[in-house]
């Protein structure tokens, strides 16, 4: 069984609302063995963003991952970010970390 990691994005937003959206995210994850390894403002390297915050997070499995995604009680904590520009994205893990093969070398 690989892990599978979820990778959210948003702009920096303070509410009520997103206050009880991330409490009660926090409490969810933790019910589904999820672990947050990284969170906080993005720094790009490569494009741009506004001021935009995110988060990535290790979930046991894919199966894992979806379950959580698909529960009753994410899918009523996800109505208090309504309206807000959220991007989230799901990478599914390796059995094995694996080196970066080298390139093949140019034909001329």
């Amino acid at each position: 069984m690989t892990e599978a990691y979820l990778i959210a994005t948003s702009p920096n937003v303070k509410s009520p609302e997103m206050t009880s959206y991330a409490q009660g995210a926090a409490r969810l994850l933790a019910q589904f063995g999820a672990e947050r390894l990284g969170a906080g403002p993005i720094a790009c390297l490569e494009g741009k963003v506004d001021g935009e915050i995110g988060i990535l997070l290790r979930f046991p499995s894919r199966a894992v991952l979806d379950a959580f995604w698909s529960s009753a009680e994410y899918q009523s904590l996800k109505r208090l970010r309504e309206g807000l520009d959220f991007r989230i994205f799901v990478l599914d893990g390796m059995a094995q970390a694996r080196p970066h093969p080298e390139p093949a070398p140019i034909a001329g």
